[in-house]
């Protein structure tokens, strides 16, 4: 649905309503604590610890990030430094994580998720 569509349904909407006699009051969430969870953001299931798990052990499983990891020893130029047995590239100053092909899909999917808070 694009905006154009979005503002005909909130228009329809408001002509429906039109057709009602109500008022509209504020009730705190004090009150309404039976409703109030359906305006909450939804928690995310999967844990750090979870995740981090899983990371290091797709990293353990995958041969491209096992050969970036066997240059850290021989190559003193090397970007990549292993910590609390993660691989990570330093890229201008910051500390980026080594994401394996097989949880590349996942992590790009759960950043992307992390910014929309529909209920959808």
């Amino acid at each position: 649905m694009d905006k154009k569509d979005l503002v005909t349904l909130i228009a329809r909407w408001a002509l429906l309503l039109e057709e009602f006699d109500y008022e509209i009051v504020h009730r705190s969430g004090q009150r309404m604590q039976h409703v109030e969870a359906l305006s909450r953001y939804p928690v995310a299931i999967i844990t750090s610890d979870t995740l981090t798990a899983r990371l290091k052990r797709a990293q353990q499983e995958d041969e491209y990030t096992q050969s970036l990891r066997s240059m850290i020893g021989s190559n003193n130029d090397s970007d990549f430094f292993d910590k609390n047995e993660i691989l990570y590239k330093y890229v201008d100053g910051r500390e980026l994580i080594v994401v394996p092909r097989d949880m590349q899909t996942e992590i790009i999917k759960l950043a992307h998720e992390k910014g929309h808070f529909s209920a959808a």
